[in-house]
């Protein structure tokens, strides 16, 4: 039988012998003007890894997305002046520990900067849930 999507893995327990799995929130966003989008989270997540998915055409020069949680950046602004189909990863690929694991009932937060072009993208959020 098929995981639920709303109870995607066990959560990791640091020290654990029997492992985890990471899993991953998407989130599809529009060619739109700048704005929020917010996703209320049904469990406490650890961020380990962001990555943006360039849609709907080459970005334009200023075009950012960033991840939260809520207020506070998890990754740093990524730029979407990329050609369509590219990849693009949060630069540092470091993330404060204050910030990368909102809690059950929390928001994950993607931040959409557009100055200009095209702005669609797709955004991957590779996590491990923890208690």
């Amino acid at each position: 039988m098929a995981q639920s999507p709303t109870f995607p893995a066990d959560p990791i327990v640091d020290g654990d012998t029997a492992g985890g799995l990471i899993t991953a929130f998407t989130f599809a966003i529009a060619d739109v003007a700048s704005q929020d989008f917010d996703v209320v989270l049904d469990h406490k997540i650890e961020v380990v890894e962001i990555l943006v998915h360039k849609r709907g055409g080459a970005g334009g020069a200023a075009n950012t997305v960033q991840v939260k949680n809520v207020a506070n950046a998890i990754s740093e602004a990524m730029s979407l002046n990329v050609a369509q189909d590219a990849v693009v990863r949060n630069a540092t690929n470091t993330f404060a520990n204050a910030v990368i694991d909102p809690a059950a009932g929390g928001k994950l937060r993607f931040s959409l900067v557009k100055a200009g072009g095209n702005a669609a993208c797709f955004v991957i959020v590779n996590f491990i849930r923890r208690n």
